[in-house]
């Protein structure tokens, strides 16, 4: 289990794109994810099932078409979680 925080020093906007995240890895499901972006709000956005122990986020996130899995706690601090998509997209937290 590890801590991985976003930084945004990617595309600034894809889960999927490492360079995003400080170990340069996407987090898997027994990572504790936390996004806090101190200069500018951003929208993350995530277009394919993700699994992860815990988030923590103050940004924006965006569930398009896919899945977003939590098995133990989601934290948001002044922001929004939203699923859009022609097909089923899903929030489970555990």
């Amino acid at each position: 289990m590890a801590v991985i925080n976003w930084t945004g020093n990617g595309d600034g906007s894809s889960w999927f794109d490492q360079a995003n995240w400080d170990t340069n890895t996407i987090p898997g499901s027994t990572d504790d994810v936390v996004i806090n972006v101190e200069s500018d709000r951003q929208t993350i956005q995530i277009d394919s099932s993700v699994n992860v122990n815990s988030l923590n986020s103050s940004e924006t996130l965006e569930v398009i078409d896919s899945a977003l899995n939590i098995a133990n706690g989601l934290t948001l601090d002044r922001s929004a979680l939203r699923a859009d998509g022609a097909t089923t997209s899903v929030l489970v937290i555990i």
